[in-house]
């Protein structure tokens, strides 16, 4: 560090040679490649920093194109050759080329031309496409839920696989409130038309419509059967089944485990 020409701008510690950032173990560190009269941290997204030639992410400098990177939207962003995903998901990194007319749809999807992009994470960050004839229309009717065209439902980057859904009904289901909870739940993998319940895109067998209910990890459960994602879970006391801790479970002594569900 240059003492006599140090100086720190916007929390930014600086000299007239190199930019720094601070390390709770090794202090002052100086940030490789960086211009320090330009360098800055961007408004809004604590990961990234630019100057003049390049940009960083975490005080790395970025093999990107310094001028014509851009972010799509929280997942997605791009410069005039690659289309890139968050380093949220993992490592930032190219997921595909750039073909241009890149638009938001929101925070998880994005849209060129005939293609609808979404990144789903589990187990490994994958690159999900949606492809049409043409796109007329999107709709958003949760972060991870869209509507396109005002007849498809895509679903986590999944088009659903029953493709009668009732579009003027169609709905996510309402958060539930626990007794005892702070928070209501709430997942979007949960939706319903007049017709059917569905999970993840696909119809959970038998469920009754008016009176199923959403529980976690994939549990369901109506007037009549519990159940398992798209499944009912034969051989259960309905009015008892409910979650503990790791299970769930009825006073029949059926228990089930809220990872898999698989019976104990």
């Amino acid at each position: 560090m240059q003492r006599t020409s140090f100086y720190i701008e916007n929390e930014i510690p600086k000299d007239q040679l190199h930019a720094y950032y601070i390390d709770e173990a090794l202090g002052l560190v100086i940030i490789k490649n960086a211009d320090a009269k330009t360098f800055e941290n961007l408004k809004g997204n604590v990961q990234w920093a630019r100057d003049k030639n390049h940009y960083f992410l975490n005080w790395k400098m970025m093999n990107v194109d310094r001028k014509t990177f851009a972010f799509i939207n929280t997942v997605f962003s791009e410069d005039k050759d690659s289309i890139y995903i968050s380093p949220s998901f993992g490592n930032f990194q190219s997921v595909m080329r750039n073909p241009g007319g890149s638009k938001s749809i929101n925070d998880q999807y994005m849209k060129i031309g005939k293609n609808i992009y979404f990144v789903y994470v589990h187990p490994d960050p994958k690159l999900r496409t949606s492809s049409f004839d043409t796109v007329r229309q999107v709709r958003s009717i949760s972060q991870n839920v869209i509507c396109v065209n005002n007849q498809t439902i895509i679903s986590y980057g999944k088009k659903f696989q029953y493709d009668r859904v009732d579009i003027n009904s169609f709905q996510l289901f309402k958060p539930v409130k626990k007794q005892g909870q702070q928070s209501d739940f709430l997942d979007d993998r949960y939706s319903r038309d007049n017709n059917n319940v569905y999970y993840e895109g696909e119809i959970v067998s038998r469920a009754d419509v008016k009176t199923y209910t959403p529980l976690k990890y994939g549990f369901g459960k109506d007037a009549k059967n519990a159940f398992y994602k798209n499944n009912p879970i034969e051989g259960v006391d309905v009015q008892s089944f409910t979650e503990l801790d790791t299970v769930y479970k009825d006073k029949l002594g059926n228990r089930f485990y809220y990872m898999t569900g698989k019976k104990l």
